[in-house]
């Protein structure tokens, strides 16, 4: 798992993640909707994108495509509220994650065995 360390207070910004591999890389737009006190991301890995996704405090925001993509994004915030201010992430109330392939199918695999406990 990696943070993403490069986002700023800036409400409209693009970031180029370097995926775990090494090489790969997913083009990341984040935007800050003050009207709505949230941030919104926008994603693109090769093909695939989505948009106006917004983020939220979750081990996996991007956990529907998990068969898709070969990264995750986590978001956590140090209160265990989403984050809702525009320095959030900036201050480091609230941090970004990248995870690698093999942290989302752990990930999966625990959710498949709590799922067994219900």
């Amino acid at each position: 798992m990696y943070q993403v360390t490069n986002i700023t207070n800036d409400p409209n910004q693009s970031l180029n993640l370097v995926l775990p591999d090494g090489v790969s890389t997913a083009q990341l737009n984040l935007r800050y909707k003050s009207n709505l006190k949230s941030w919104y991301m926008d994603l693109t890995y090769l093909g695939f994108s989505f948009s106006n996704r917004r983020v939220c405090s979750h081990p996996n925001l991007i956990r529907q495509w998990f068969k898709i993509l070969p990264f995750g994004l986590g978001c956590y915030t140090l209160d265990g509220s989403d984050p809702y201010f525009i320095e959030d992430f900036q201050n480091g109330r609230s941090g970004l994650l990248l995870l690698t392939e093999d942290e989302v199918d752990n990930f999966e695999q625990l959710l498949s065995e709590l799922k067994g406990e219900i």
